[in-house]
């Protein structure tokens, strides 16, 4: 105990409590007098230091055994930390070392011509199909999110992603050990009209990743900087924009549509000046750079690199006349991207002779020599893009997507979504729903894409003509697009009805069948309702497998909380022309297509005229009524059609004897009516998505990303690679009223 005080106690105290302890041990008071209390005082004291003295030693001993003590747990300490340290630095390195050492392998690069000057500024880049580009660095990159099954695409995984290495190379900060940064030389036609030269203005090819599978995937930086495309841009993009293209790419994926990928998004300190909606109002956002991952970006544009000087705007390709290019580049994209079709048995000579040099320097060639079974390649070619842009566009319509910007420059060859920018999921049902607010006279709106699709497949026939004849391709066209987008719309259509067993039929000039036709009318009055009581698009289709045959039902009291108010239906519908302007441009379209107002535009415009004319002056309690009326006839219509199905089905059963996998009745050759239920609510639940990315959903999540916060992003990000789940404690989304507000445009 006296050890343990000596540490706790100051030693004035320690003298006078020992002094004490002692005296009292002998019967002598501390304050006794005399001479002999002065003698014991004394002894006392020699005694007192005798045992200080004993304790000084004491407690040196105690604090060396302390300190001897205390040393090899402190170097223990400092060796775990430095074992730990060496631990996390080899963790580190082997996670550079995967950056490090992805398979590269630039086919590209190697094979198509590059541009032979090496400065960097815009110009015209004549003859050639990429322009070697570096990306310029960003401050204080940092990682907003990450798609881990997209890098995995690349052999890059969760840990790798977070990596302080993966963060310097995928803003482009530091170069990847075997990347080749380049940007792509394209043009296009934008809003209809020839703009010649575009390319990457905010994109860098950084290379080709063979994965251990074999399959190999282009790797893009999107917002690294200048190219010699970027015109009057600086080649950036900022936070929401890149933020919107991230969870877009994932979530068209998720929801099972061919897309381009993207694994990162990284922000910055680095500001840029953007005015959002050309309004006169900048600010300053943030630079963010987005890697996108595909097969293949060359795009409808890349083709257009050779074109002559248009005849409306004036403007020729920079490559003009260079067809020798053109059949490059069409060799390389079929040898590489569809395979299956490439010579189609044309002999080893002439393969080896449609190889073409690579250098730019090459004497361009208008005069291009095709072997027959090349020309035959071609239009195989050409066919199973109509067929793949027929598919694309038909899975747009059925999820209620609209691109936005459908310019021959944003269309894949490769038959895939490209370039997310303005793009829009419906909300309330509108075929005349714009998303980009810079499309002023409709001309992208939604109900358009598929026709849209098919004018830019004809300017990619027009494209070829110089190596196959247009006429055979434009036949080729017309025989597939319409049959090949029917088919594709109609099988998910009929899937999303819970229409289970039809297959599609159609006569040898593609015209459909009588159930067929049948089912169209179907389809189009159910939109046409939806229309007039401002139905969602999303949640009707969802809703919808609660219908039942023949038996009272919760679908229309579910779908009452998804349909418009009044007051937020007239505000939707109000059309933009007046009547009597609209009539006038209607009786004079030549006039009208002087002022750059096409005819669909008038179309829409009539369209809305008459629903609003229906709608507009109802009450609330009126339109309550209207609604009602409208959905009572149309499920008259549902209900009989499905009787058909199971109807059809169960002669089919008789006839056959054969019950088909699908069935969830096990081996009954009779089909009840609660199993036909099952097996349509299981189906609907699987093409109908409960969540999609709406526009409020992506502008919450930026909002967050703005001040800092991008734990919403990943939230987001989370969901939608579910989109057809809805838990017990998940509802149906609903746009909120704030939302109606929002727009985006071209720069967003």
């Amino acid at each position: 105990c006296v050890c343990v005080c000596v540490f706790v106690v100051p030693p004035a105290i320690v003298v006078l409590l020992l002094l004490e302890n002692l005296i009292r041990q002998r019967g002598y008071n501390l304050l006794g007098g005399g001479r002999r209390a002065l003698c014991r005082r004394k002894s006392t004291t020699s005694v007192f230091l005798k045992q200080r003295a004993n304790l000084s030693t004491t407690m040196d001993e105690i604090k060396e055994k302390n300190n001897n003590e205390q040393q090899p747990a402190n170097e223990k300490t400092s060796q775990s930390n430095d074992e730990a340290n060496a631990l996390e630095d080899t963790a580190e390195n082997e996670r550079s070392a995967v950056l490090e050492n992805l398979p590269f392998d630039n086919k590209c690069l190697h094979e198509l011509p590059i541009d032979s000057e090496e400065k960097n500024y815009t110009r015209p880049v004549r003859n050639s199909i990429f322009s070697l580009v570096k990306p310029m660095p960003v401050d204080n990159p940092t990682l907003v999110a990450t798609s881990v099954d997209c890098l995995n695409l690349l052999g890059i995984s969760e840990e790798v992603a977070h990596s302080p290495k993966f963060v310097k190379y995928f803003s482009g900060n530091e170069a990847i050990p075997g990347s080749k940064t380049a940007a792509h030389c394209y043009c296009g036609y934008q809003f209809g009209s020839f703009s010649g030269q575009l390319g990457d203005g905010a994109a860098m090819y950084v290379g080709e990743v063979v994965n251990e599978a074999g399959e190999r995937w282009e790797l893009q930086f999107k917002g690294a900087g200048l190219t010699p495309y970027s015109r009057q841009g600086d080649g950036r993009k900022v936070l929401r924009s890149s933020i919107r293209e991230f969870l877009c790419s994932e979530a068209m994926h998720y929801l099972g549509i061919p897309t381009t990928r993207a694994g990162s998004v990284i922000t910055s300190d680095s500001l840029v000046i953007r005015d959002v909606f050309y309004s006169g109002n900048p600010q300053q956002e943030r630079c963010t750079v987005v890697s996108r991952i595909a097969p293949t970006f060359f795009r409808f544009g890349s083709f257009e690199i050779a074109r002559g000087q248009d005849p409306e705007t004036g403007r020729p390709g920079p490559s003009e006349g260079n067809f020798g290019l053109i059949k490059q580049l069409l060799d390389f994209t079929v040898e590489n991207y569809y395979p299956h079709l490439w010579h189609g048995g044309v002999g080893e000579s002439d393969k080896t002779s449609t190889k073409s040099d690579s250098s730019s320097n090459q004497t361009p060639s208008s005069n291009v020599s095709v072997h027959p079974q090349e020309a035959q390649m071609y239009k195989r070619f050409y066919e199973e893009v109509c067929v793949r842009t027929a598919h694309l566009v038909a899975m747009w319509q059925c999820v209620g997507f609209c691109h936005g910007v459908l310019n021959t420059d944003n269309m894949s060859i490769a038959g895939l979504t490209i370039d997310y920018g303005p793009f829009g999921f419906l909300d309330r049902y509108d075929p005349t729903f714009i998303c980009n607010r810079s499309d002023h006279t409709g001309r992208y709106d939604y109900q358009s894409q598929p026709s849209i699709c098919k004018e830019n497949l004809m300017r990619l026939a027009n494209d070829l003509s110089p190596l196959v004849d247009e006429a055979e391709l434009d036949e080729i066209r017309e025989r597939v697009f319409d049959l090949e987008y029917n088919r594709e719309y109609l099988t998910r259509m009929r899937k999303k009805l819970g229409v289970c067993f039809s297959d599609f039929a159609h006569d040898r000039k593609g015209n459909l069948g009588s159930v067929e036709k049948k089912d169209m009318l179907l389809i189009r009055d159910l939109f046409k309702c939806m229309h007039e009581t401002g139905a969602d698009f999303t949640n009707t289709f969802r809703l919808l497998s609660l219908v039942t045959i023949g038996s009272h039902d919760e679908f229309y009291e579910e779908l009452k909380e998804y349909l418009s108010p009044i007051d937020e239906m007239k505000r939707a519908i109000q059309p933009r022309l007046p009547r009597v302007t609209l009539e006038q441009l209607l009786e004079n379209t030549l006039y009208a297509k002087s002022l750059g107002v096409p005819l669909a535009y008038l179309e829409a415009e009539k369209v809305k005229h008459l629903v609003y004319d229906s709608v507009g002056m109802l009450s609330q309690e009126q339109k309550d009524i209207h609604d009602k009326e409208k959905w009572d006839a149309w499920l008259t219509q549902y209900r009989q059609r499905l009787q058909e199905d199971v109807v059809r089905e169960q002669e089919r059963r008789k006839e056959t004897g054969v019950v088909e996998a699908r069935d969830h009745d096990d081996d009954s050759t009779t089909l009840s009516l609660e199993n036909y239920q099952a097996m349509r609510m299981e189906m609907m639940n699987s093409v109908n998505p409960a969540f999609i990315l709406r526009n409020f959903v992506a502008q919450e999540a930026i909002e967050m990303a703005e001040r800092g916060d991008f734990s919403g992003v990943r939230s987001v990000l989370e969901r939608v690679k579910n989109p057809y789940t809805l838990s017990k404690d998940q509802t149906l989304q609903k746009t909120p009223a704030w939302a109606c507000k929002l727009s985006v445009s071209c720069s967003s």
